[in-house]
């Protein structure tokens, strides 16, 4: 049975038992890279990991539940293995980097939202009425944003003076946009990058 049939007779196994959105993509790129390589490269699960919201910690962490299901052919499995069990440094540091990425994606959204509603109080309401409405939006929405640049600072801030619903939207509405779509995900994180409240 050739390489790529394999891979979709395991695949077809092993989507039944998972609903993740990353399995799909790295099903995708591997089919075109073995189409073009017939065999898997030294580097492209780095270059994979770039493309997955999480990067290296959720690729090898849904690599290694493929390889577990036996989702993959013999010689794409090995290489996984490997890439799943390299010890690299950088890696240490992916789950900090991951916390300030979704930090960054919140205040984003959060200056991308302010904008959005302080143009739409301008065009609708305009004048003093405006200013007074985008003023009492940004008190609103100026907590959030030092809890979240703290956070994303690598700092501990305290949550107990905010609306515990509201965190709670944030960080779901993020975790929710990683999966669902990760280059919205990603634009959030550079607008949030260029974020500071002083």
């Amino acid at each position: 049975m050739s390489e790529m049939k394999l891979i979709m007779e395991n695949w077809r196994q092993y989507g039944d038992m998972s609903e993740n959105k990353n399995t799909t993509l790295i099903l995708r790129e591997v089919k075109n890279h073995l189409k073009t390589h017939g065999q898997i490269q030294e580097g492209f699960f780095d270059s994979l990991a770039t493309k997955i919201p999480g990067g290296k910690r959720v690729l090898s962490a849904t690599l290694a539940a493929m390889i577990a299901a036996n989702a993959l052919a013999p010689s794409v499995a090995s290489a996984a293995e490997t890439y799943v069990g390299d010890e690299n440094p950088i890696e240490q540091s992916a789950e900090v980097s991951n916390e300030a990425d979704d930090a960054n994606a919140v205040l984003g959204y959060l200056v991308k939202y302010e904008q959005k509603k302080g143009a739409e109080n301008r065009s609708k309401i305009g004048g003093r009425d405006a200013v007074t409405a985008n003023e009492k939006l940004s008190e609103i929405i100026s907590p959030l944003q030092k809890y979240f640049q703290q956070l994303r600072d690598g700092r501990t801030p305290s949550s107990a003076d905010l609306d515990q619903d509201m965190l709670k939207f944030l960080t779901d509405k993020v975790d929710n946009m990683q999966t669902t779509d990760a280059e919205l995900y990603q634009t959030f994180v550079k607008a949030g990058q260029n974020f500071n409240m002083s």
